[in-house]
């Protein structure tokens, strides 16, 4: 017997009550973080699970990953394996790990053991690297489950004996260069006020896999003292222009295009957790999520435009830089430019224009069995 979308809606609400799954529905729509393979495919991790769709498919299906709802706080695809996928799970309470590894495009999940509980984790054509506290990188060259390798974070702050904080996702990498990574961290100064600890930012990189750090030199005008902890927002590096660095910072978009030699402090949207993301097009493309909107600069930030409203984070095609996708809760959002409300559909949705014009994704709750859809 086919079961049908309705039918099983229907025996949902029968079992758990129509609360529930309209609760279930809610959180499927808060997005996590969005991550595309290679091949194109999206995944989508939310407070319900884990949603995936084709690079032209209409529809986002449901995978299978830990218990029915359980909140993904985390999803990266691999940057060389397009069936390689990593999910970290909200399971605070786990004895081994809450990331699991699929090798079959997310049909199927297993948990990766020997590796704390990572709180973040970056795929690139040299290596794929998670951080779980301030002081330690792990290291994945080969892709294996088993090859992954404890880094100490050797930085001049951690090795004075200072306070250093890292921020999941605060990490770039290059994609013609292996083992080329920026690190964001945020560290404590004592004695600059009496009685309270002063954090400032710093950007480091390495070009060894993590052996090794330099300290990549920012105007100290740009990251001034704060005791909130996060100085810096985010970093992209431009897939195809390893050369331009973006740094969202505490007070604007910093933008270099000599690898962090020298830097400019670009007028643009801003907001307090501000995102920046850049497309290998012809121009490079900056896209920066600021205000809770989501704009682009094909110019290195000299001029903007604003792509969609409502958005919460994004993700590039690898396989198409044109090809954008945007989370955004939905509901009224204010555009400070023209001073008005604007009403934003809720979901995914997915622009294959660099962000000119957009299509929703539906929602299937449906799940995504070992023998896939």
């Amino acid at each position: 017997m086919r079961v049908t979308l309705a039918t099983l809606v229907t025996a949902a609400i029968a079992f758990m009550g129509k609360s529930a799954v309209t609760g279930f529905v809610e959180r499927a729509q808060s997005v996590e973080q969005l991550s595309v393979s290679p091949s194109g495919r999206v995944y989508a991790a939310t407070r319900a699970g884990i949603f995936t769709a084709g690079p032209k498919a209409p529809t986002l299906h449901y995978l299978r990953c830990g218990w029915l709802g359980t909140p993904v706080t985390m999803v990266a695809a691999d940057a060389r394996n397009a069936l390689l996928v990593w999910a970290g799970l909200e399971m605070p309470n786990a004895l081994t790990t809450n990331l699991l590894e699929s090798r079959d495009a997310g049909r199927t999940w297993h948990p990766v053991v020997g590796l704390p509980p990572p709180n973040y984790v970056l795929s690139t054509r040299g290596a794929i690297y998670a951080t779980h506290d301030w002081k330690t990188l792990w290291v994945n060259r080969s892709g294996h489950a088993a090859d992954w390798e404890k880094r100490p974070l050797k930085l001049p702050e951690i090795e004075a004996g200072g306070r250093v904080r890292v921020f999941p996702g605060l990490m770039a990498a290059s994609s013609e260069h292996p083992g080329l990574v920026m690190l964001a961290v945020s560290y404590g100064i004592s004695g600059i006020q009496p009685g309270r600890e002063t954090w400032r930012g710093a950007l480091y990189r390495t070009r060894d896999f993590g052996e090794t750090w330099e300290r990549v030199s920012i105007p100290l005008q740009y990251l001034a003292e704060h005791d909130a902890g996060e100085q810096i927002h985010d970093i992209a590096m431009i897939p195809g222009s390893p050369e331009i660095v973006a740094v969202a910072a505490l007070w604007g978009l910093l933008i270099s295009s000599d690898e962090g030699r020298h830097w400019r402090r670009l007028k643009c949207p801003w907001g307090e957790d501000t995102k920046v993301a850049g497309a290998p097009t012809v121009p490079p493309t900056i896209y920066l999520v600021a205000d809770g909107g989501l704009y682009a600069s094909e110019d290195l930030g000299l001029t903007w435009r604003l792509a969609r409203g409502a958005v919460s984070c994004i993700a590039i095609s690898p396989a198409d830089p044109r090809t954008i996708y945007a989370a955004s809760r939905g509901g009224k959002w204010w555009e400070r430019a023209t001073r008005r409300y604007i009403s934003v559909e809720g979901g995914i949705h997915r622009s294959q224009d660099g962000g000119r014009t957009w299509r929703r994704l539906r929602y299937s709750f449906l799940p995504i069995g070992p023998r896939g859809r």
